[in-house]
């Protein structure tokens, strides 16, 4: 175990401050806050904001960060970034697995929220939402290091029904654009601090299997993209019959990989 994960089990204070410390918001009382913030969630990460803060006056200023204009999230997670990329650097027990997966913020019961989409597929009635695209980073032991990427967006709700027509947009504006920018971020972590000693793996479901994706690692590697087998696995679903997953690497010995099943 890192000394920086030690830190995170030991004392959650010292943990916000070593995950957070760095965030410049260009303001120091929210720079501060923001630990404050990160400290009481840590001692309880399903509590409600006014349960979490304690106290009337920490919660009203919890508030008043989250509506603050300054507060933005890349200053935020480039703070935490730093930690992550340090624990990978550390880590010295096979490669570093970073999965991407999209997660749907379901906010239908808030309907005074501002800036909410759709993210169901009910057209008669919606539900409303935020989607997150969010990539980690775990040892191949399954200890948790840290965020790698995170991105976030909503679907307007003029758009809801169009998805045919998006087909002729480019990958650029498309929302599978999510697993592109996940992989350039894997591939930024591998150069900044991991090193070519450390394989990164970037791993996607079925529906990272496209062509964008795998023509972006065969530019970002300058060579002709391989795929290497891994072999075949059974898998036993809920279900009685069984299937078989191919699991394959795509990428060149010594950088980041993109992983598919």
């Amino acid at each position: 175990m890192t000394p920086a994960i030690e830190i995170a089990v030991s004392n959650n204070r010292d943990w916000a401050q070593h995950e957070f410390g760095a965030v410049d918001f260009g303001d120091k009382r929210l720079d501060k806050r923001i630990i404050k913030i990160a400290e009481a969630f840590a001692k309880q990460p399903n509590a409600s904001i006014p349960k979490a803060m304690g106290n009337w006056a920490d919660t009203k200023a919890t508030y008043n960060f989250f509506k603050n204009e300054r507060v933005d999230m890349e200053p935020t997670l480039e703070s935490h970034l730093k930690q992550t990329i340090a624990r990978i650097a550390e880590s010295r027990k096979g490669g570093i697995l970073c999965p991407q997966d999209t997660t749907y913020l379901n906010h239908t019961t808030h309907p005074q929220t501002e800036g909410l989409g759709t993210i169901g597929s009910n057209a008669k009635n919606p539900a409303l939402g935020i989607i997150l695209h969010d990539t980690l980073a775990f040892t191949t032991d399954g200890l948790a290091l840290g965020v790698v990427a995170l991105h976030t967006w909503t679907r307007p709700l003029e758009e809801f029904g169009k998805s045919k027509e998006a087909e002729t947009k480019p990958i650029e504006e498309k929302e599978s654009y999510k697993w592109l920018q996940s992989y350039q971020a894997v591939t930024a972590v591998q150069s900044r601090k991991a090193g070519p000693q450390t394989l990164v793996v970037s791993m996607g479901d079925r529906e990272a299997d496209i062509y964008e994706l795998f023509a972006l690692a065969h530019q970002a590697h300058n060579s002709p993209s391989r795929r290497r087998g891994i072999g075949a696995r059974p898998v036993q679903p809920l279900r009685r019959a069984s299937r078989k997953i191919s699991v394959g690497l795509y990428g060149q010995p010594g950088n980041s990989r993109h992983l598919h099943h």
